[in-house]
């Protein structure tokens, strides 16, 4: 495989076409049944009376397709790493006994650490919603981050209807009155770098026959609301909201982050709130959004060694309301010393530049793959 991310010959939970096993290795407690059961016939091409046979013995019997590759922690189901790999039609394996265990396959590998939220995918930070547990000797992972991350990065043709990738509407964080983030020992002000970076991922992704937008063009104000209905007005395929970050001078890196899934807590919150199970009009395109942010964020640590924070999650109004899949990018930290420097070079922000384009690139080669089919 090309891009090295999905599997291209394997149908996630399917073992040799045998319908009592695409159910079963699709089944999961409670909600996340009927979506893993829907997702498995749609996927198995098995024959409908097998189908029904093996799903009346998994209502009538759901501990011995569950057993012990199902739990729940404070009300959130969990799958256990065994079990997730069945589904992907994967293996697994200890790596460190009850810290870390693995997935893989012949073109990915996936590394989970107990009581952390972050994870490697192909050498790549992910974050999913929920910590990593141990139960015995086994690691497992909430249900909601296989279904909403891993199988969406992995297997993006069971995502379901393919958008399109032509228009892309570029916005640059800030302007006019909002400074953003500064550095001003270096004279370094966030409006006018992300108009820069902009500026050159559009004539870049232009270049590769994409339509091209702005919400803004030129240093001016606009509320966030704003630049999602521009989009929406629009026609927009893509959202790239382009910024970068201010911290203690010691942070560094990059980082994008595609919305929240509802039900799920942030990637800076600790736990779910009344308000996380909210659903926002940018939520239609969950699995979409976290393919393009991890294309985006693999891509710029290649283009610029940066370092890795990883795809993210958060609520952010931008990414709200807007209607088509979209990611906002942390392009680096303005108050590090080391990234400032960078920052300031034409040369980096030209990188930094190719590095994300490079990834609306991949994104869109990969959704015309699948639409071709």
């Amino acid at each position: 495989m090309s891009d090295g991310v999905f599997n291209k010959d394997i149908k996630p939970g399917v073992s040799e076409g045998d319908a009592s096993a695409a159910c079963g290795a699709f089944f999961c407690p409670r909600s996340s049944a009927i979506l893993g059961v829907l997702q498995g016939v749609r996927h198995a091409g098995v024959s409908r009376r097998k189908f029904v046979k093996a799903l009346l013995a998994m209502m009538a019997f759901p501990a011995l397709f569950c057993g012990a590759e199902a739990l729940e922690v404070k009300g959130v189901e969990y799958l256990s790493i065994p079990q997730v790999a069945k589904m992907m039609g994967m293996r697994w394996k200890t790596i460190v006994a009850k810290k870390r265990q693995s997935i893989y396959s012949a073109y990915s590998q996936l590394y989970f650490d107990v009581h952390q939220r972050d994870i490697l995918l192909n050498g790549n930070k992910v974050w999913l919603g929920f910590p990593v547990v141990l139960a015995g000797t086994t690691l497992y992972i909430a249900s909601s981050d296989y279904y909403k991350t891993l199988r969406p990065i992995l297997f993006p043709g069971s995502s379901g209807r393919v958008p399109s990738s032509y228009t892309v509407i570029i916005d640059a964080g800030h302007g006019g009155k909002d400074n953003g983030a500064q550095n001003r020992r270096l004279g370094l002000v966030e409006k006018n770098a992300a108009l820069d970076l902009a500026k050159r991922v559009g004539a870049i992704l232009k270049a590769r026959g994409h339509r091209v937008l702005y919400t803004r063009s030129k240093d001016v104000f606009l509320e966030l609301e704003d630049r999602s209905k521009y989009a929406n007005a629009n026609g927009g395929s893509i959202f790239l909201s382009l910024h970068f970050n201010a911290a203690g001078a010691s942070a560094a890196g990059v980082e994008t982050f595609a919305l929240t899934p509802s039900g799920q807590p942030s990637t800076s919150s600790g736990g779910v709130t009344a308000s996380d199970r909210k659903s926002y009009y940018g939520n239609a395109n969950d699995p979409w959004n976290v393919l393009l942010a991890y294309y985006v964020q693999t891509q710029i640590r290649q283009k610029t060694g940066a370092q890795d924070r990883g795809v993210k999650r958060a609520r952010f109004v931008v990414l709200k309301g807007v209607k088509m899949p979209a990611v906002l990018v942390e392009g680096g930290f303005v108050t590090n010393s080391y990234e400032g420097a960078r920052l300031m070079s034409s040369k980096y922000r030209q990188s930094l530049a190719e590095g994300i384009a490079s990834g609306v690139v991949k994104y869109a080669s990969t959704l015309y793959r699948y639409r071709k089919k």
